[in-house]
């Protein structure tokens, strides 16, 4: 089975490019692919249920609507705990949200294991 894993790195500043990583595990999804999400830096802030709420790229489906499609098929997200502690996002943050906090070297690890990865 072909895997693909993506990267996030924009948050709030950027809604469109903040919605790719979950556009494209939802399209990896229905490819019937492997995935999960990576999220480092300003894209941390994406495990807030309020920023995740009132979040829409132009002309994508909202945040919300792509988040609750990869949480339901219980795509892993790892979330860079370094960015997070720093941006005050804690584990009642990524309670539900089939995400935990991840060092540099479970990235690294996850990176190995998949086929593609690609960085927003």
């Amino acid at each position: 089975m072909a895997s693909e894993l993506f990267i996030g790195t924009h948050g709030s500043e950027d809604p469109t490019k903040a919605t790719f990583p979950f556009l494209m595990a939802s399209g990896a999804l229905d490819a019937g692919y492997q995935t999960a999400i990576i999220l480092v830096g300003d894209a941390v802030v994406l495990m807030r249920s309020t920023v995740v709420d009132n979040m829409h790229g132009v002309g994508l489906p909202s945040l919300k609507e792509l988040m609750s499609k990869v949480i339901a098929a219980k795509v892993p997200i790892l979330i860079c705990g370094l960015c997070a502690r720093g941006r005050e996002i804690t584990e009642k943050d990524l309670a539900g949200k089939n995400a935990k906090f991840g060092t540099p070297v479970d990235g690294a690890k996850l990176i190995t294991q998949y086929d593609k990865v690609v960085s927003f």
